[in-house]
């Protein structure tokens, strides 16, 4: 017997949230999805101010100034398994260049092989220079069906290089 994975009407993505939510309760409550629920995502700016997600409308500014981006690959196993999760990620930039100087798992997704590709792509992320020093922000693996449209808030981030 041939088997075969529907996976060619799927978009297999990691969706980045914002503002960073509560996680799901159970598969049938929904209210994880919505943006304006309890904000895990902040940053701390070149002046040492601290700023939250639910201070501001649509994308905090964090958000808006990436220099680069980068998606973390979806592991093979992880997506025959079906397995998907939620991770927050803790990043120390370097203040003068933007750069990443080191990326911390807060929340794990459950699956060290996530964890790992959630942290292998933020660690490659930058932001303008002078802007900001620390940024706490999440990062949810899930497998999209490409007819239903991605949750409020949700951003696709550019494919993995």
């Amino acid at each position: 017997m041939n088997l075969r994975f529907p996976i060619t009407n799927l978009i297999v993505t990691a969706i980045l949230l914002q503002p960073i939510i509560a996680p799901r309760a159970s598969g049938s409550d929904r209210a994880w999805l919505n943006p304006h629920s309890r904000s895990e995502s902040m940053a701390i700016d070149a002046k040492g101010v601290a700023h939250h997600s639910t201070d501001y409308k649509g994308l905090p500014p964090w958000m808006t100034e990436t220099v680069r981006t980068v998606a973390p690959t979806y592991p093979n196993w992880e997506l025959l398994q079906r397995h998907e999760g939620r991770a927050i990620i803790h990043l120390t930039l370097d203040v003068r260049t933007g750069a990443v100087i080191e990326a911390k798992l807060v929340r794990s997704t459950g699956f060290e092989a996530l964890d790992a590709s959630a942290l292998a792509a933020f660690r490659r992320w930058q932001w303008k220079p002078g802007q900001w020093r620390e940024v706490t922000t999440g990062i949810t693996f899930r497998r999209h069906d490409t007819t239903t449209p991605l949750p409020p808030g949700a951003i696709r981030l550019p494919p993995h290089p």
